[in-house]
């Protein structure tokens, strides 16, 4: 029992290793071959890879590894019910699995988990992990000291429910607060004194694995608050790129739309 103690341990913790080996597996294995079930498995790798590390890195927190762990048995149950005589079968089991765990593991709504192409469901489970992985590196005192303000906006775009219980784990305090533009779209970051930009890339990234389509991360400029972290909107923002999740993660500077107001 120790043993498997131990072992169960070791892979919680090292689900980044195990993430690199499953999509690198699957994808030798595919490397030259032709058909719609070889271009199918590395995604699967990938996806199995990303669930496992989700959990990994939320490894420390009880309650969380449970839920992760719960969203990886029902992954693991839609894979085991099926066998892969068609790929059009496991096509669809594989995305109504990732659906219900966007929906309820990650905070996304429905319309948004069910409408979301291939690409962006590995966007939004990417995001996820990066997020878990970011806040897993904050102290708990800082932690502590952080408030996250969600505009009301942002509610219609997202399971709050849900998003606010994993925006809890990086901030002591989440704040709901209206927004002088309602009409805006959630796109925007900012973060103040006492907060850093490793914080706000947390958050961020906690936002876009709901779905959202974060465009700018920048330094707050109208609300001079320490240990604040703003997740709203910016109309100037509407005109900037998406950032992917590998875009968020890689940040060493602001992204800033010039002279806009947040709302």
């Amino acid at each position: 029992m120790q043993t498997l103690k131990t072992v169960s341990s070791w892979l919680l913790s090292n689900g980044g290793i195990l993430m690199g080996g499953i999509s690198g597996i699957f994808s030798v294995f595919s490397d030259g071959k032709q058909g719609r079930l070889w271009k199918v498995l590395p995604i699967v790798g990938v996806v199995a890879g990303m669930l496992w590390a989700l959990a990994s890195a939320n490894f420390a927190d009880r309650q969380q590894r449970e839920q992760m762990e719960g969203a990886i048995n029902r992954v693991d149950t839609y894979v085991q019910k099926q066998s892969l005589e068609t790929v059009s079968q496991v096509d669809a089991n594989t995305r109504a699995a990732l659906q219900e765990f966007m929906q309820k593991d990650l905070g996304v709504l429905p319309n948004v988990a069910e409408g979301a192409s291939p690409q962006r469901t590995l966007a939004i489970v990417d995001a996820g992990t990066k997020a878990s992985v970011l806040i897993r590196a904050v102290p708990q005192q800082q932690r502590d000291a952080l408030t996250i303000w969600v505009f009301t906006h942002v509610q219609k775009e997202v399971d709050f429910t849900v998003v606010r219980a994993r925006l809890q784990q990086l901030a002591g305090k989440v704040e709901v607060h209206a927004p002088l533009h309602p009409q805006t779209e959630a796109n925007s970051v900012w973060w103040s004194d006492g907060a850093t930009l490793s914080e706000a890339k947390a958050a961020a990234l906690t936002a876009v694995s709901a779905g959202l389509e974060i465009k700018q991360i920048c330094p707050s400029t109208t609300v001079q608050m320490k240990n604040l972290i703003q997740i709203g909107g910016s109309v100037g923002a509407q005109r900037l790129p998406i950032l992917s999740p590998s875009q968020i993660e890689s940040l060493t500077g602001t992204v800033c739309q010039q002279a806009v107001g947040q709302t």
